[in-house]
């Protein structure tokens, strides 16, 4: 050991006495994979340090109007030019690394949305996940060369309805930056989801008499529908959100899922055209062939509602050729909605759109109008395999007078013929924004005997509430805000005309399963509406994620 020590020492004194002979003379070893004196110079071998800066604050950072919410008019805040080995040499290349909340659902995909125009978002480009929360994406930006941008990340590629949440909010509100032929790279980190709370939120939990009192048996020994209605449209990022969509409604014991698939008109006069392609909201063929099939696949039993919506007939000419027009069109409609029941093994079909005709005044509508509808109808239950209903409303605020049901059911063919009747529920429950639950469930109660109780006794037909809608807003259950109200659309910016309230919504819905529990005539209803992603802190009526869901499963989970 003596003797290591012995020879360790002498190496270090040799390479000291070494090292100060090279620095006397300047003297340089030669090239080679080792460390260079500072002396020398030129040296392929020289160890280099890559040209790295520290990324800004992220949205944390001052420039930003709210810790949770970017300024819209703010460049980036981590933006940096790419100097790094690493990077990738294709000029114009921006590699973005961006930071999710923690409460984003696991279900998500998060996309980068680039701004084209003044007002335009066009280009959406997926991002692949990294780890836990983190996001990344190398994005080819060249068709922006020398230009500023405007980019803002999506969940799920929804557009403005589910972006990060910039203040003010705003359609066109973005994160911005320079894109330069140096590549770079962006760290940024969003704070807060549009209709997503920020953190750790907890949702009002509302009283229940979910199993604990008897749900009574169904007519005929109908199976309760324990269901839900998928929102009534189809935008292309739907096919992906489908598997999430329906492993939640089975852990919410969801057994029904009903769909209103569009058409609409294509033209209105001289003479009516309705179809299905060409608009915004309808479904196209593929897409209804693929909801259909994946419900059917997934376990679901199908309650199907097709309608036509939305455009205006007012103006139309109402002609016997106009007339003419709008029977065969119908028939189309109707037959090609049998045709997907019938391949999908739908059980239960609604098909509406008629009203147009039944609800017009007699001097509009043709004098034979029931008998040409009946044999629509009538063809169109010879063909269909599972069970057909026909279509109702009754909406309005209650006071004095419940609202009437319409169209009156003396001007609806096909009603004796039918399996069931169908309900659009969209009636007020109450004249208050605070009601008790007490005066809710007395205000259903009179409800149904009043205006559905009468409809059974006079049909013996089974009642399904095929949409129950109310919006989660103070003031919600009263029955005073409009369906197109943009105040409670997600698609539109944040609005104060109402008040958020969750609970209210809630209280509705446990209101109409109670008494639902004890009337026997009534199968199932289906909320309007369910969205098929994670929105809890929207004001319309989308159940999904609010105690009004939370109602719903309880009493679905309770029932036998």
């Amino acid at each position: 050991m003596k003797t290591f020590l012995i020879l360790v020492v002498s190496a270090i004194g040799l390479l000291a006495v070494t090292t100060a002979a090279m620095f006397a003379l300047k003297a340089c070893p030669p090239p080679g994979p080792w460390l260079t004196p500072p002396w020398c110079g030129g040296s392929s071998y020289q160890i280099k340090t890559p040209k790295t800066s520290v990324p800004a604050s992220p949205a944390t950072s001052s420039d930003f109007s709210t810790p949770s919410q970017p300024n819209p008019q703010t460049k980036s805040q981590t933006s940096q030019s790419a100097k790094a080995p690493s990077l990738p040499a294709t000029p114009y290349t921006i590699i973005l690394t961006v930071q999710v909340p923690e409460n984003t659902p696991n279900h998500t995909i998060i996309y980068l949305q680039i701004r084209e125009g003044l007002n335009e978002w066009g280009r959406n480009l997926k991002m692949e996940k990294k780890a836990g929360n983190i996001w990344y994406l190398k994005a080819d930006l060249k068709d922006f060369k020398d230009k500023e941008i405007g980019y803002r990340y999506l969940r799920n590629n929804w557009g403005f309805v589910a972006a990060e949440e910039f203040s003010p909010d705003s359609k066109t509100a973005s994160r911005k930056i320079l894109v330069e032929k140096e590549p770079k790279q962006i760290n940024d980190t969003v704070e807060k989801w549009r209709w997503l709370p920020k953190g750790e939120f907890v949702m009002p939990i509302i009283p229940t008499d979910a199993g604990k009192i008897a749900f009574a048996s169904r007519v005929n020994n109908e199976k309760y529908q324990k269901g839900a209605l998928f929102v009534d449209f189809w935008w292309g990022n739907f096919f992906d959100l489908l598997n999430s969509t329906h492993t939640r409604l089975k852990e919410k014991g969801f057994q029904w899922i009903e769909i209103a698939p569009p058409w609409d008109y294509k033209q209105v006069n001289p003479v009516p055209i309705i179809a299905s392609e060409g608009f915004g909201h309808t479904y196209p063929n593929d897409a209804l062939d693929f909801h259909l099939n994946k419900m059917e696949a997934d376990g679901f039993k199908v309650y199907m509602m097709p309608q036509i919506c939305c455009a205006d007939t007012s103006k139309a000419s109402f002609s016997k050729e106009w007339w003419d027009a709008w029977f065969s069109e119908y028939e189309k409609y109707a037959m090609y909605f049998v045709d997907k029941a019938n391949k999908y093994n739908v059980e239960y079909l609604v098909i509406t759109g008629d009203w147009v005709v039944v609800g017009a005044s007699p001097d509009k509508r043709p004098a034979d109008y029931k008998e040409r509808l009946e044999a629509i109808y009538g063809k169109v239950k010879s063909a269909y395999k599972g069970k057909l209903g026909r279509g109702l409303f009754i909406g309005g605020e209650i006071g004095s007078k419940i609202p009437d049901i319409w169209p009156n059911t003396d001007s609806m063919p096909f009603m004796k013929q039918a399996d069931f009747i169908g309900i659009n529920w969209w009636v007020g429950l109450t004249e208050k924004n605070n009601p008790t639950q007490e005066e809710l469930n007395a205000n259903v109660k009179r409800i149904f005997d009043l205006r559905l109780k009468p409809l059974y006794e006079k049909y013996k037909k089974p009642i399904i509430l095929q949409q129950v809608a109310y919006p989660s807003i103070d003031g919600g259950l009263t029955g005073k805000a409009g369906v197109d109200d943009a105040a409670t659309a997600l698609w539109e910016p944040y609005s104060d005309k109402y008040k958020l309230d969750l609970e209210e919504q809630a209280m509705g819905f446990e209101a109409i399963m109670k008494n639902v529990a004890e009337t026997f005539y009534i199968i199932g209803i289906y909320p309007f509406t369910y969205w098929p992603d994670d929105f809890p802190l929207t004001k319309e009526y989308n159940v999904r994620g609010k105690p009004a869901e939370e109602i719903l499963s309880q009493w679905y989970k309770s029932i036998k």
